[in-house]
C-alpha cells in the first residue's frame, strides 16, 4: 500500500507529460455543486450509487472532500465515483463486501488505500 505522496512521485501525477490516470473513489458520493468540485467537474467521468439514491448527493461530505483533494492536487487524474455508504463509518461487513467486488473487476485494479 502506498501513501498518496508516494503514488504522486511514482506515477508523476500532476507533473510532466499528461498521461491520464483513472482513479475510483468508493465513499459517500459527491456533491457536484461543491466549490472544490464544480469547476473541475469535467474530470469526473462517471458516478454511480450502489446503495440506492443518487451518487451526486453526499450527506456526510466525506466523498466530496476526498474528490476535491484529488482534483486540487492533480491535473491528469479522471475520477470515477462509487457511492457505497451514507456514513463516514464503515462496518467490517461493508469493507469485506467492497474488497470482494473490487478484486473481481476486470481489468485488475490495485487498492492503494484500504478502509480503516
Amino acid at each position: 500500500m502506498y501513501t498518496f505522496k508516494e503514488l504522486r512521485l511514482k506515477h508523476k501525477i500532476g507533473t510532466g507529460p499528461v498521461k491520464r490516470i483513472k482513479v475510483a473513489i468508493l465513499d459517500t458520493g459527491i456533491d457536484m455543486k461543491h466549490p472544490d468540485v464544480h469547476l473541475k467537474r469535467q474530470r469526473i467521468i462517471e458516478h454511480k450509487s450502489f446503495i440506492g439514491g443518487e451518487a451526486t448527493w453526499d450527506k456526510s461530505g466525506h466523498g466530496t472532500h476526498i474528490a476535491g483533494i484529488m482534483l486540487d492536487l492533480t491535473n491528469n487524474v479522471d475520477l470515477y465515483i462509487a457511492k457505497f455508504t451514507d456514513s463516514r463509518r464503515y462496518g467490517d461487513g461493508e469493507k469485506v463486501a467492497v474488497r470482494e467486488r473490487i478484486v473481481k473487476v476486470s481489468p485488475p485494479v490495485r487498492i492503494i488505500r484500504d478502509l480503516h
